[in-house]
């Protein structure tokens, strides 16, 4: 009889251990920039949800200034995808590295590039980078992670 409770906690631990998600909250310094239309500033990001370290993708929820998608999915080198009821909308391209917590952020969807810029979309390349707190660490991240 005694080893059946011992069976099942060993069973648990070892459920536990194999689990590739894992909860994440991302609140760094970022940085928006657009070099043609002479953008440079800092921004409030916060990443949180799950990360799938097996599958690499991430699941969770982005802030950007205030402006909140409850409801987000991204593979590194993929499109940044958010879901509110049946629509889906592209936010743009994402390049993550899991280990060093960086992200950067190409931002092609309209409405979210207006309320950032104040301006109009018009194939612009709007990056956000994370951590940075300037432009030049923004672009190296930027350049870092589209090349790993």
């Amino acid at each position: 009889m005694k080893k059946y409770p011992l069976l099942l906690i060993l069973i648990l631990l070892f459920m536990a251990g194999c689990s590739t998600k894992e909860q994440i909250q991302i609140d760094t310094d970022a940085y928006l920039y657009d070099s043609d239309l002479n953008i440079s500033e800092g921004v409030k990001v916060t990443l949180k949800g799950f990360y799938d370290k097996k599958n690499k993708n991430f699941k969770g929820s982005i802030s950007i200034n205030n402006i909140e998608y409850s409801d987000v999915l991204f593979t590194s080198g993929s499109g940044l995808i958010a879901y509110e009821e049946n629509k889906r909308t592209y936010l743009g391209e994402i390049f993550f590295n899991y280990n060093t917590r960086q992200y950067t952020i190409e931002v092609s969807e309209k409405k979210l590039f207006y309320s950032l810029t104040k301006q109009e979309y018009q194939n612009n390349k709007l990056i956000i980078s994370s951590p940075a707190t300037n432009i030049e660490k923004a672009k190296q991240i930027n350049t870092q992670l589209k090349n790993e």
